[in-house]
């Protein structure tokens, strides 16, 4: 009944409107096919949460450049608040090795120090690596606005049937699958 009212209303559409459709489908759908979808896409185009007040660097610009052997935890970290964009590359003449590159959100401007920290995985078969985001919390009360950080971390001597690396914040997890060279 309402598709007949509504037909009644605004008349049946006629061909050149089946085809503005059709093309407007057709765009969207070429537009989503030109996502990347490896683990090297480019997150840098990505832009944080709009109530951020600092300018973060670019994923590849993030340093020191820590190892899964060296990460060093005072003890209080705490998780950030959420996670919105994860990279891996495979650095040249290393095989077996990536580095990941998070960036997130923490709730104010005096937390330091945002590290990845790799966790115990729940998967039998080795194919999944989960890692918190997380970094130390103020020491006295801050009430200065959320802030993007960035954390950057090399892994070594990784089996080639990894097939997906995930970090997770306080609020959220983001998954990337790991495409070997």
């Amino acid at each position: 009944m309402a598709m007949r009212k509504t037909l009644l209303m605004y008349g049946a559409p006629n061909l050149s409107t089946v085809g503005m459709m059709v093309v407007f489908a057709l765009g969207l759908f070429l537009e989503g096919c030109n996502e990347s979808t490896t683990a090297e896409s480019n997150l840098d185009a990505q832009s944080p949460p709009s109530n951020s007040v600092e300018a973060v660097p670019a994923l590849d610009s993030v340093a020191p450049l820590a190892s899964s052997d060296s990460v060093v935890l005072a003890g209080n970290e705490q998780d950030i608040a959420s996670v919105y964009g994860v990279k891996i590359v495979h650095p040249p003449g290393s095989p077996g090795t990536i580095i990941i590159t998070a960036k997130g959100v923490v709730p104010s401007g005096a937390w330091s120090n945002p590290v990845l920290v790799p966790e115990e995985s729940d998967d039998p078969k080795g194919t999944v690596r989960n890692f918190k985001f997380v970094a130390l919390p103020p020491v006295t009360q801050d009430s200065s606005p959320e802030r993007p950080v960035n954390a950057r971390l090399q892994v070594d001597r990784l089996p080639r049937s990894l097939t997906t690396i995930r970090v997770s914040s306080a609020t959220n997890t983001m998954s990337v699958i790991v495409v070997w060279p």
